[in-house]
């Protein structure tokens, strides 16, 4: 295993136990240390990013760390991913509604937060990239983040 995709299963593993800390004290949950947090995880799209939280789930970290965690992808990138690539979900891996947490993707997640309204606005917590994918659009005059300087730059989300 990389360094990087080991980086992401530890940020993973503490932000979905930090997540499972904060409904335990909610009361809805038995303080004892015996007991597993149970916690659905929506993993949107099928891709490579989210292999480190399928590793995570075989490796047993999740359970080691007293959460029982039950991933899944949607039906709809389940039907996407098989029409498109010929890839088919195990259907014991499909599941519906929201998660308690959902781990988004790149591109597709934010073209969702610029054209739907209902669209759960998203901040990236972390990444297994090292180099940023997103694009400035502009005018042809605009070659490159220093001549944004002294111009006003539109947004589509403010950021919490």
């Amino acid at each position: 295993m990389s360094q990087c995709t080991v980086r992401c299963v530890l940020i993973s593993v503490c932000m979905i136990s930090s997540i499972a800390a904060g409904r335990a004290e909610d009361g809805n949950q038995d303080k004892s240390q015996d007991r597993v947090l149970p916690i659905s995880v929506e993993l949107g799209d099928v891709s490579l990013t989210k292999l480190p939280f399928v590793m995570a789930a075989e490796a047993g970290i999740y359970k080691r760390n007293g959460l029982e965690v039950k991933q899944f992808i949607t039906p709809n990138a389940a039907e996407l991913i098989r029409r498109s690539a010929g890839l088919v979900v195990p259907r014991e891996f499909v599941g519906t509604g929201f998660g308690d947490i959902n781990i988004g993707g790149g591109s597709p997640t934010i073209v969702r937060m610029t054209t739907d309204a209902r669209a759960p606005q998203r901040v990236v917590l972390a990444t297994t990239d090292d180099i940023s994918r997103f694009h400035i659009v502009g005018r042809n005059d605009i070659s490159g983040p220093e001549d944004l300087k002294g111009r006003r730059v539109g947004f589509s989300v403010v950021a919490p």
